[in-house]
């Protein structure tokens, strides 16, 4: 098992102490999802659909878009996480193509959240970059030819904005700006535009790369951004795109987002996904992994996390530390195993 605690796959705002002593440690594991199997076949089964052919009955195939909804710390984005990796080992081991996975979040702890378009520019830059490090120099050269027939001239006004671009259209090279850079309130019809054009360029039928596109807690994004969104879902021409976003699950029916998605649904085919609380034979397994022993064992602990939580996934690793550093949960120095005072739970 990797040396980490496993928890900021569910919590975005925790990081490691590498100074910590990490033989009596709790680790949770990674890369591993809990009562998830219906939404990951749904997930599969959309992506697999990518790219279908034209036919009478169907002769505009609308792209894939997928909200995801639950309460915060029920694994939202754990799952298209672990969605994509689990695509993404298939595709190394030759059972899929390859494919391009985008993602970026809507971040309140970003002093830059509230820019326009603040988290589809942090997803190209990752991606650009990652393309740049880990890609085949062919597919990276047929790709910038493709950007570039796509956008034209106009490229130089979206490398204001992303400075990965820049760096991806010329080979590595450097860009005086910082990516904090928003246009004009004027200009952003225009951005939307070209960041419309360089979406398509990146996931058209004619590069042949499925792509998801994955912007996370859109419940932040600010309404230009949500105006791109809806652009993006209503091109039925990027049939090789699949969107995917997450949202909170206590959105008033007033807030923009919720009446960005209310108006998509009106016109285009929106697929829900409720991400709930686990369930205690879920939450059973997740605790016996954690723990490193048989779920028959770890059931009454697991039973009184379950009520303590509800299932939430978050608040069950937090709870688990809070046992940890009361002493409740501790690892044996006799049987060097981890055991538990259920009387003092």
């Amino acid at each position: 098992m990797k040396v980490s605690s496993g928890r900021e796959f569910y919590d975005d705002g925790y990081s490691d102490d590498e100074k910590e002593e990490l033989e009596n440690r709790l680790s949770f594991p990674q890369h591993r999802l809990y009562g998830r199997a219906s939404e990951m076949e749904k997930l599969t089964l959309l992506f697999n659909n990518l790219g279908r052919a034209v036919t009478e009955d169907d002769p505009h195939p609308v792209p894939p878009f997928v909200v995801i909804s639950g309460f915060a710390g029920a694994g939202k984005s754990t799952l298209v996480n672990n969605f994509a990796r689990d695509l993404d080992d298939r595709a190394k081991q030759g059972r899929i193509e390859p494919f391009f996975f985008i993602s970026g979040k809507h971040d309140e702890r970003d002093e830059r959240s509230d820019l326009p378009f603040s988290a589809i520019v942090r997803a190209l830059e990752t991606f650009f970059l990652q393309l740049m490090n880990e890609g085949n120099p062919e597919e990276i050269e047929k790709l910038r030819t493709s950007i570039q027939s796509a956008i034209g001239d106009e490229i130089q006004s979206l490398m204001e904005v992303v400075p990965g671009l820049t760096r991806f259209m010329n080979q590595g090279g450097t860009h005086p700006h910082d990516h904090d850079i928003a246009p004009k309130t004027d200009a952003w019809n225009q951005f939307q535009y070209l960041f419309q054009s360089l979406i398509k360029a990146i996931s058209s039928a004619e590069f042949g790369r499925r792509t998801i596109l994955f912007l996370d807690n859109i419940h932040l994004a600010d309404e230009t951004s949500l105006d791109l969104l809806s652009m993006f879902v209503r091109d039925k021409s990027m049939t090789h795109l699949m969107i995917i976003c997450s949202i909170q699950s206590i959105l008033e029916k007033n807030h923009p987002c919720m009446q960005c998605l209310e108006a998509l649904e009106e016109e285009s085919k929106v697929e829900r996904i409720e991400v709930n609380n686990l369930s205690l034979d879920d939450m059973n397994n997740f605790v016996a992994d954690a723990l490193e022993l048989d779920s028959k064992e770890t059931l009454p602990l697991s039973k009184i996390v379950y009520d303590q939580t509800r299932g939430n996934m978050f608040f069950a690793m937090t709870f688990l530390e809070e046992l940890h550093r009361n002493n409740i949960l501790f690892l044996s120095v006799i049987s060097f195993r981890w055991e538990w005072k259920l009387e003092a739970a």
